[in-house]
Order: C-alpha cells, then structure tokens, then sequence
C-alpha cells in the first residue's frame, strides 16, 4: 500500500467533520445579523454565541467521523484479505482502530486550531499555543500514516504465510 493520498485528510474529516465546521460557521454568521442570545457568554476570540454546545458537538463529531473511518478502512482490509487470502476470515485488525483514531484526532486538531470560528479557540490555551499543537498534530500524522501502511502490509503478509485450513469465500 502507498502512502495514502493527501495524507488521509478526506476520509479523515469528511463528512461529520465538515458537518461540524459548517454549525460553527453558521453561528458566526447569525451573530454577524444579529442574533445574538443575551444569557450567554460571547467567545472574545471569534465571537461565536455557543460555545459549549459547539464544543460538545465537536466531541460528537470527532467520535462519529472516528467510527466511520475506522469502518471504511475494516471494510477495505477484508476486501484485500479476502483478495489475497481467498477467504473472508481476517487476522487482528486492532491496529486499524488505534492508527485512525489518531489520524482523525489528529486532523480534527488541526483544523480546530486554525480555522478562526473554532470554539476551541475560547480556551485561552489553546489561543495560546494553537501553532505548536497543530504542528505536532502533523507530525503525528506524518508518523502514523506510514506506520499504518507497513502494520496493514506486514499483518496481511503474515496473515498469508501462515493461514491453512479450508478456504471459506
């Protein structure tokens, strides 16, 4: 397997995450016309209106986005399993659930960090610090894709040389 293109952006943060950045987007631009709620505290950074439901979405968003790739890829390493191995029984795939977990955390990161109508960006730490986090999120990235590509080529190698027994399609 290649490094996978474009460094796993697209199914790493399509669709929940996009889902999410167009909620906080569409925040900004009620408050920009006026809707503005007065029992809430506004975010100094960006303005936006709810912050803490906007955080809590992000959280949501960030566990659905990790379940569907997480899928994607389990379906896709059956599929190369059942193409090399001929049946449909594959070995651990633990690695695929730590290895996207960490890219969709990764990327999820990053654009929390710099898009401007983050509500991450509240957090005075995060405000603070928001160009180191991001470059260690790439960095993360950088280690963990390439590492994924080798434990996906290294498990279903082995998987091949030691499977026996009956092919069941």
């Amino acid at each position: 397997m290649l490094f996978r293109k474009y460094l796993a952006f697209v199914p790493s943060t399509s669709p929940w995450i996009w889902c999410c950045l167009l909620t906080w987007w569409a925040d900004r631009l009620f408050v920009e016309f006026g809707h503005r709620a007065t029992d809430t505290p506004l975010c100094t950074h960006n303005a936006l209106q709810y912050v803490t439901v906007h955080q809590y979405l992000t959280i949501a968003a960030v566990t659905a986005q990790i379940i569907y790739s997480v899928r994607e890829r389990l379906i896709q390493f059956r599929r190369e399993a059942a193409i090399m191995m001929g049946t449909g029984n594959v070995p651990c795939t633990l690695h695929i659930y730590i290895i996207q977990t960490i890219v969709c955390i990764a990327w999820t990161t990053i654009v929390v960090c710099l898009v401007d109508v983050s509500p991450w960006l509240c957090i005075e730490t995060v405000v603070n610090n928001r160009a180191s986090i991001s470059f260690a999120a790439v960095i993360l990235i950088f280690i963990a894709l390439p590492v994924e590509a080798w434990i996906w080529d290294k498990t279903l190698q082995d998987a091949l040389k030691y499977h026996s027994g009956p092919i069941d399609i």
